[in-house]
């Protein structure tokens, strides 16, 4: 590996051979220009000290106008080049975008807002660098770069996520939050989208430090407020993060991903990334750990007596029903499989993502990851049976509004008495409420 004198040092041969690849860029055939952003973007994500002295003219303006390639992997590693040379380190320097003139950024806004999603998310890490410059800023907003974001916050990685959620911290330090986000419903979306971001972050970290601000910030406005479910997740993020309040149960619980109360208060359920899980009684706190070898529980419900919860994981789509065998405070129970065959059969997901119970007991819905093209990004809803064991048989699906929807977080409404009613927030910024009426309900 070359030396940073070496590669920065005019004459050096390691530096005549990364300029020689800079000219390449230019070059008529649409290969050999792939390979040379490729390995430009490879080069200075991973010699970030040789960044600054490349922040140039010379290397910067190829870069720019490879972003309106017809053909999309060159654009997107033109992206991935351009984001590296522009992450913020300690010792940035102070003028390294102005580099960047007057309309560059729109090719790259455009690449993040029409591309397929995986050249988007490199589109918006480059986007989240850039944006720490207010005249930049000012221009990728005007251009829609918040559509950018929100796609990529609803479709993308973990990753894509991430630096939506810079992106949109860097956008809101320059402009109010009405200026940035247009109406409840994408203020409620970025909310959402951002405190699931916080799932694959370190929370020691920068990154989470500023989505949490970003979640405190847009949860003070006016339209944010009238969600309780939200402040209170994301008044538990900040009390993890400050670890200032409250009186921690320190047993058991450390890297917890879901907590759950039952119906009657009897009862407390808290899940681990790991796959364990603790059942816990509240008369005097006593727990009682169990393991799963189908991933880490995504999710859990209690039944409305609160004598059973169900469980959803990770890596199966067969339910796990918790049955507790005595009257509360006793933790003896049994895990019993719900099999959801037919979901299997049709979709063939991995696992399931998020399960919501009604408070009949009636109707179960729920997300899975992946699954065949014509059942991707549904939601699933089944009829339940307590006979007393739990069987969940498929009534239908639902698909959500706009461009290729991904449901973000639904629930039924619990006090709702014609019936099953369930709002659905999907990651195309729609929020949709969905009737599930039963005849019984409406007849005399």
């Amino acid at each position: 590996m070359a030396s940073q004198s070496d590669l920065v040092q005019n004459g050096a041969a390691a530096n005549k051979g990364l300029r020689s690849l800079v000219r390449v860029l230019s070059s008529s055939n649409e290969e050999t220009q792939e390979h040379a952003a490729s390995v430009l973007a490879d080069l200075f994500s991973t010699r970030q000290d040789i960044c600054d002295s490349f922040a140039t003219d010379e290397v910067l303006n190829p870069c720019m106008k490879l972003l309106t390639s017809n053909t999309e992997v060159i654009a997107a590693q033109s992206a991935r080049a351009l984001g590296a040379l522009s992450r913020p380190t300690k010792t940035k320097s102070s003028n390294k975008m102005s580099y960047i003139a007057e309309g560059d950024v729109k090719p790259l806004v455009k690449l993040a807002k029409t591309s397929s999603i995986d050249a988007a998310k490199t589109a918006v890490a480059a986007l989240a660098n850039l944006l720490s410059d207010p005249q930049i800023a000012v221009e990728a907003l005007a251009e829609d770069v918040v559509f950018a974001l929100t796609r990529v916050m609803g479709g993308g990685t973990s990753e894509g996520k991430k630096n939506a959620s810079r992106a949109l911290h860097q956008l809101l330090k320059h402009f109010p939050v009405g200026d940035v986000l247009k109406g409840n419903a994408q203020c409620r979306f970025a909310v959402l989208s951002v405190v699931d971001s916080l799932n694959a972050m370190d929370m020691d970290g920068t990154d989470a430090t500023d989505a949490l601000e970003v979640v405190a910030l847009l949860t003070r406005t006016k339209r944010s407020v009238n969600s309780t479910s939200l402040e209170v997740r994301v008044e538990g993020a900040a009390l993890l993060m400050k670890r200032s309040r409250g009186t921690p149960i320190r047993r058991g619980l450390g890297g917890i991903s879901m907590l759950k109360w039952s119906p009657t208060g009897d009862y407390f359920f808290a899940a681990k990334f790991d796959g364990t899980f603790y059942l816990w009684e509240t008369n005097t706190w006593t727990s009682e750990p169990w393991s799963s070898t189908s991933g880490f529980v995504t999710g859990a419900t209690w039944d409305p007596d609160g004598g059973m919860i169900l469980l959803a994981f990770s890596e199966s789509l067969t339910l796990g029903s918790v049955h507790f065998a005595s009257k509360p405070p006793s933790l003896d129970a049994h895990l019993l499989p719900v099999d959801l065959s037919e979901i299997q059969s049709l979709t063939h997901s991995r696992g399931i993502e998020k399960i919501a119970w009604d408070a009949s007991g009636d109707r179960l819905a729920l997300s899975y990851k992946d699954g065949d093209e014509l059942y991707k990004g549904l939601i699933a809803i089944c009829d339940v049976k307590r006979t007393p064991l739990i069987s969940a048989s498929l009534i239908g699906f639902i698909r959500g509004p706009g461009d290729n929807p991904r449901p973000l977080a639904f629930s039924f409404h619990d006090k709702f008495q014609q019936g099953p009613l369930l709002t659905v927030c999907w990651s195309s910024g729609f929020c949709c409420t969905y009737p599930l009426i039963f005849r019984s309900h409406i007849l005399p």
